[in-house]
């Protein structure tokens, strides 16, 4: 079951947002093959990595940066957005992008810096 997964990477103070439901402060976590979405001490959106399709790291010069995304939901798919609102965007994305390295497709939002999936290493 997902709840004994080793949670990778969490942060507090997001806005989490689907079509159909939203959750203005939540904690995101990074799980081995989920993203979880809890409020108030309890889980109200999983998504599964492997159901997400593609994402998009945005970060707007007047605003919170936030991630866009779309994963395949029984027959459909749908879009969800995470606002960090108290910073932790890029770090979440870094873990998230290392997570899932070569199994999604990622967007370049023009004018736009996108988090690189993996860091330079120099010698």
């Amino acid at each position: 079951m997902a709840d004994n997964q080793r949670c990778i990477f969490k942060v507090d103070h997001v806005h989490f947002q689907l079509p159909y439901a939203t959750c203005p402060d939540c904690s995101v976590q990074l799980l081995q093959s989920q993203i979880r979405v809890v409020e108030g001490g309890e889980t109200k959106h999983t998504l599964p990595l492997s159901c997400i399709r593609s994402i998009e790291v945005h970060q707007p010069i007047f605003s919170a940066n936030y991630i866009s995304g779309e994963y395949s939901e029984q027959d459909s798919t749908t879009t969800f957005t995470i606002t960090f609102n108290q910073g932790g965007a890029t770090d979440f994305a870094r873990a998230f992008f290392r997570l899932t390295e070569g199994q999604l497709v990622t967007k370049t939002t023009p004018n736009e810096p996108t988090v690189p999936s993996e860091e330079k290493k120099t010698k």
